[in-house]
């Protein structure tokens, strides 16, 4: 499926999760550039002792993940894998309609 190496082998869904997860981690890194001691989210900042070591977790998290999702496509359970991977964005659209619900 995939042009990398490792990821041929990789269903569907755990590929997706990979791509978004790698998009969002690349745009974090590229946000935290050139300040080692201050990890930043949007306009939200907290002092860390090393941001690097933070994004080797994080990328670390992203690869235990896919490798989870991809055994449980393997098992047979796709559909449990694609709920995983959509519930949170799911969670997340229905937390921000809410808040455009008149009271």
């Amino acid at each position: 499926m995939a042009s990398l190496p490792g990821l041929k082998n990789v269903c569907t869904p755990a590929f997706v999760y990979f791509v978004l997860s790698f998009i969002t981690l690349l745009a974090m890194i590229i946000q935290n550039l050139g300040n080692p001691t201050s990890y930043c989210i949007g306009r939200y900042s907290c002092n860390v002792t090393d941001v690097n070591m933070l994004f080797l977790m994080k990328f670390v998290y992203v690869i235990f993940w896919t490798w989870l999702l991809n055994i449980i496509c393997r098992q047979g359970y796709e559909s449990i894998s694609w709920i995983l991977v959509l519930l949170p964005y799911l969670l997340m659209l229905i937390f921000i309609l809410a808040l455009f619900i008149p009271k």
